[in-house]
């Protein structure tokens, strides 16, 4: 169900006014650097979810789409960087301790399925009380195993857990490919696995297979940061303030323009290309920037 906003613009304003004003309030100057620290993948998690809900609320929740535009234009970028932080975090732990392929199922599954369950058999009773909608049992044990094939807004059960399928693939692939022996060529081969599968006659719409597309690279690429930092293949030079403070701005300055002309409609591949531009250029800031917002 959609609402009605009354003066879009100006809600916009207001709340991107509080929005900024939050974040000034928790901005910290970082005193030890470190690479990707904890607090790094904590801000950009964060950033990844406000994009999403920003987007969702922006073009679907409201009847107006000027209603937090341009906040509402990145929920793609958002979705990349929590594949990209995914496949960086199982990379690091899983060079930092050896793959029990196993212990790793049995944790990692336990990890996705047990919070997916309760939120959606709370959301299957809600709906059969407030609104009597009976989704059917094929519904219910594609849901249950983690299997969503259609992502429409409006007729789905849930659409956004499109990405719960995706991820699932993800961590069922993981450690079938992070083998000690074949380690350095896992990004690539994870991603070979993963586009060699699309081609097959699955039972998907349409809209999720390019959602599929569009998404495929950020996993892999955090997988190949991780493999880059662990083997100390990443390049170390200091910036001074000056080269530092341009080159953020140039890509605050990128991360808007390709929100902005993101793609969409210009074919996968170009999609796909920008928006994964877009995530990467994110991170650099993140890496980059001399201030923690907590």
């Amino acid at each position: 169900m959609q609402i009605e906003i009354f003066d879009p613009i100006f809600q916009t304003w207001v709340f991107t006014g509080l929005l900024c004003l939050a974040l000034l309030l928790t901005i910290r100057r970082i005193k030890i650097q470190t690479f990707f620290p904890t607090q790094l993948s904590t801000e950009i998690k964060g950033f990844a979810i406000l994009a999403i809900v920003l987007a969702h609320t922006g073009y679907y929740l409201s009847k107006n789409t000027q209603y937090l535009f341009p906040l509402s234009v990145l929920a793609g970028v958002g979705v990349n960087l929590f594949f990209f932080l995914a496949g960086y975090g199982l990379a690091v732990s899983s060079l930092r301790n050896e793959i029990n392929i196993k212990a790793f199922y049995l944790k990692r599954l336990r990890r996705l399925f047990v919070p997916l369950w309760l939120a959606i058999t709370i959301l299957f009773i809600l709906d059969f009380i407030i609104h009597q909608k009976n989704y059917g049992f094929v519904t219910l044990i594609e849901s249950y195993l983690g299997f969503y094939p259609k992502a429409d807004l409006f007729l789905s059960f849930n659409a956004p857990l499109w990405y719960f399928t995706m991820i699932l693939f993800y961590y069922l692939a993981f450690p079938l490919v992070f083998l000690k022996r074949i380690r350095i060529i896992s990004p690539l081969l994870i991603y070979l696995v993963f586009t060699g599968v699309l081609f097959l006659p699955l039972p998907l719409g349409g809209d999720i297979i390019n959602l599929y597309k569009v998404h495929s690279l950020s996993f892999p690429l955090g997988m190949g940061l991780a493999l880059l930092v662990f083997h100390n293949k990443l390049p170390t030079f200091k910036l001074s303030k000056i080269i530092k403070v341009v080159l953020l701005a140039g890509l605050v300055f990128l991360v808007g323009y390709l929100a902005l002309n993101s793609g969409v409609g210009h074919g996968v591949d170009i999609e796909q290309a920008l928006s994964t531009i877009a995530t990467l250029a994110i991170v650099l800031i993140g890496l980059l920037k001399p201030v923690r917002i907590i």
